[in-house]
This record gives C-alpha cells, structure tokens and sequence, in this order.
C-alpha cells in the first residue's frame, strides 16, 4: 500500500528538487562561459604569436638597415651600440 507524503514533507522535497535544477542551471552558464573564455584565450593568443613575429622582423630589419643598439622612444633616435 502507497503512503501519502505530510504537505511539509512533499513541499521539502520539491524545493529540494528546485534547488537541484537551479544549481544545474548555473553549472551549465559557468560551463558555457569558460568555453566562452577558453576560445577568446585561444584568439588572443595567436594574436600575441602574430605580434612576437611581427616584432621579430620589425626588429630584424631595423637591425639591417641601423645596425646594434637601442631606441630611445623619448627622442625617436637610434643610438648604435659602441
């Protein structure tokens, strides 16, 4: 024979079950957004290659055309290496 649950019993056990799905529901936007995240991670970061590269040949050519040294920024100079 079935037993009926106590109106305090079966309203404990639907918050119960509400509160399962609402964590659920969470779990699932934190899953979304790390995707989210994991794929803007993996943009930026072949755009830091392309600019590491970009870098390279920029210094690489500089180094061609003034020889060694370094720049000073302030003054928009070379100043070879002595």
């Amino acid at each position: 024979m079935n037993k009926k649950f106590t109106t305090d019993e079966l309203t404990k056990i639907k918050e119960t079950r509400e509160r399962y799905l609402i964590i659920q529901d969470k779990l699932g936007g934190i899953e979304i957004q790390s995707a989210m995240l994991q794929e803007s991670k993996t943009s930026i970061l072949k755009d830091l290659q392309i600019l590491q590269k970009d870098e390279s040949d920029l210094g690489e050519t500089l180094r061609l055309k003034y020889g060694e040294g370094t720049i000073d920024m302030d003054k928009g100079e070379f100043i070879p290496k002595s």
